[in-house]
């Protein structure tokens, strides 16, 4: 049997180097696609997760610009109310910068030490109630009665 085989690919040698270069480039091709779609299965599971990650990106990042405007907003009206503050407080600084010596005179040591507390605590916690001012709120005084100055 071998020999048939050995007369047949003498005979026919360019026919059998045919079949056999047929057969070898068909078989790689076939380990060509095989490896090809393997590796496009494993490109679109990392796309999927690239695309995962970048979804998850978009997310925070609108979190993030979402919470960037209303600090803004909250900023500018803490300023607005800042300005109003100081626009209400600017002709009572210049009725005292401007005074005369005949207005100007000593002040009770009692007023003068409460003045100072209020200067102290404008912007904190006057009360000491763990509230801070509400600008443009009425602060509520203490009655006689509880008045730490009586």
């Amino acid at each position: 049997m071998i020999a048939i085989a050995l007369r047949f690919l003498a005979a026919n040698w360019i026919r059998a180097a045919l079949i056999t270069g047929v057969a070898t480039l068909l078989i790689a091709g076939a380990v060509y696609i095989k490896h090809t779609i393997e590796e496009n299965g494993r490109l679109e599971a990392h796309m999927d997760r690239l695309i995962e990650i970048n979804q998850a990106n978009t997310q925070a990042s609108l979190a993030a610009q979402e919470h960037a405007r209303r600090t803004i907003l909250a900023l500018t009206a803490e300023r607005r109310a800042y300005e109003l503050r100081v626009a209400r407080l600017a002709p009572i600084r210049r009725k005292i910068a401007n005074a005369s010596d005949a207005e100007d005179g000593p002040v009770a040591p009692v007023l003068r030490d409460a003045l100072d507390g209020l200067r102290t605590n404008q912007a904190g916690d006057p009360g000491g109630d763990g509230e801070a001012d509400r600008p443009g709120q009425p602060v509520e005084l203490p009655s006689a009665a509880t008045s730490p100055f009586n």
